[in-house]
Formats: structure tokens, sequence, C-alpha cells
């Protein structure tokens, strides 16, 4: 089986938000480890299997890509991997915001807050996809064509991503070679 190493760069051009909420406080903080913002590997493959998803009803590739769980209540592991992305050097800007009754259009009651929104130009994050898969393919020139959102506040245009064709690589690994990492245009032909 062939093993495929990918260093994906995505573009942020509004920021995102992916965060926690700390008990008894109103903000939203974005996830950081020290002086670092983290995107979780289990952000990545929820977004990932998403757009796998909305491209595609073959549900038996999604479930070899992305792993499930059996009618046991057994999971599966999936194909592909990711690491999760630790971003350093972003800007923080911290946005107040109310949350909405969408039956009534009107604001919730004791919902004013404010949120982390992080900003930096870039992401990156990598994946091991073990095998050949043209649902892997398809899905990158999705993310390349149309982009997608990761994390929280789509419907305001917060968290989305564009895959960076120019600057992303990938590597065909060998047992025992060094991995030499290729543009990803030649991939995704």
């Amino acid at each position: 089986m062939t093993t495929y190493l990918f260093r994906l760069y995505f573009l942020t051009p509004y920021g995102f938000r992916i965060g926690v909420k700390v008990e008894g406080e109103n903000t939203l903080y974005a996830l950081s480890y020290g002086e670092a913002f983290i995107i979780p590997a289990t952000s990545w493959k929820g977004m990932f299997r998403r757009v796998s998803e909305m491209i595609s009803s073959n549900t038996k590739s999604m479930e070899e890509l992305y792993g499930f769980m059996d009618s046991e209540g057994k999971s599966k592991a999936g194909l592909v991997t990711f690491s999760d992305s630790v971003i350093k050097n972003a800007k923080v800007y911290t946005r107040p915001h109310v949350s909405i009754d969408r039956k009534k259009k009107t604001s919730l009651e004791r919902s004013l807050f404010n949120e982390e929104i992080v900003y930096t130009d870039k992401v990156e994050v990598k994946a091991i996809v073990r095998g050949e898969h043209e649902l892997w393919k398809n899905t990158l020139l999705f993310l390349r064509d149309v982009g997608y959102f990761i994390g929280q506040g789509k419907s305001r245009g917060i968290g989305y991503i564009k895959l960076d064709e120019e600057e992303s690589v990938y590597a065909k690994a060998e047992i025992g070679k060094k991995a030499e990492f290729n543009p990803l245009k030649e991939f995704l032909k």
C-alpha cells in the first residue's frame, strides 16, 4: 500500500474561532497552549469529512478514508491521519457577540458575550494518507477551488479557509528513504 505525506497550507483571510468557554465568564477564548493557538486534528478531520460528504455519496469510500463505528459499537480507524495545527505569531481580537433566537429572529436573553478570533495569514496541517483515493484528491480540489469553513462563526464568514496549492506539498513515503516533497499541483493533476 502506498502512503502519502501531505503538508497542506490554508489561507485564512477572515480569521478563525476554535475555542473554549470558561465557566463563569462571558468570553469564548481561542484554544491555545502557551503562546501558540491550536486547531485540533479532530477539527481538521471533521472539516475534511464534511467536504467529502458534500462531493460524494459513496459511503464505503467515506468510511475507508475517515473511519467509522460498526453496528457493535467498535470503531474502525480511517486511512487518513491529521496533525494538530500549532499557530504562532498570530493576532487575536476580541469581539462582542450576541446569540440569536433563529425562530423569533431576536437576541436571546442574557446572550451577550465576547469571542476571541485568531488572525493569521496561513495555517499548516499535516496529513498521512494510506493508499490512493480519488475521494481524497477530489476533496483537495474542492478546498483549492471553493474553500470551506473550520471552527465556529461560519454564518459570519469566520473560519473560511482555502487550500493554497502554491505552497502545499506532498511526498510518497518509502521505507528506508527520506521523503522528497513535491508541489501539490503535481498530485492534483
